[in-house]
């Protein structure tokens, strides 16, 4: 899993790859494309996430805590990418990515906070993830969580 922290001006701040342990249809994501979910348990042969649908682990698992240390408070948008590197086989390999807004707050002598701005949700299908540019900015368009900000 990779995991991009993008500020509200589209800059990649963080960029890291995340655990995974076992792969399951945790929840639906709000996508109206969604299919049924597949896979309800960690099998030994066979695990999987169906399209439309989040794998989450609990926060404090080992691998799991995204790390915002020195992040300015501010809005941000977290995308994270199933199997970048395409070493899983998948029946469709374009729906592999979502989004969440979130705001950052800091207030003197209390640890940061984050209050999500909505709910997760996929990437349009048929879109590859939003990556940074040559110059270090998140392109615009459809499928780039800022163009979407408002519905979410």
């Amino acid at each position: 899993m990779l995991v991009k922290f993008f500020a509200e001006r589209g800059e990649v701040v963080r960029e890291r790859s995340k655990e995974t342990m076992c792969l399951l249809d945790f929840y639906k994501l709000d996508d109206p494309a969604a299919e049924k979910g597949e896979y309800a348990e960690c099998a030994p042969q066979v695990q999987g996430i169906s399209p439309g649908w989040v794998d989450q682990y609990y926060k404090v698992l080992p691998g799991q805590p995204l790390d915002v240390t020195g992040l300015p408070a501010g809005t941000y948008y977290l995308i994270s990418t199933a199997n970048p590197e395409r070493r899983l086989l998948e029946r469709a390999p374009d729906n592999n990515a979502a989004w969440v807004s979130f705001q950052l707050t800091r207030e003197p002598g209390s640890p940061p906070r984050l209050a999500l701005l909505g709910t997760p949700r996929a990437i349009q299908r048929g879109c590859a993830a939003p990556r940074a540019s040559p110059t270090g900015t998140a392109p615009t368009g459809s499928n780039h969580p800022r163009s979407r900000a408002s519905s979410v």
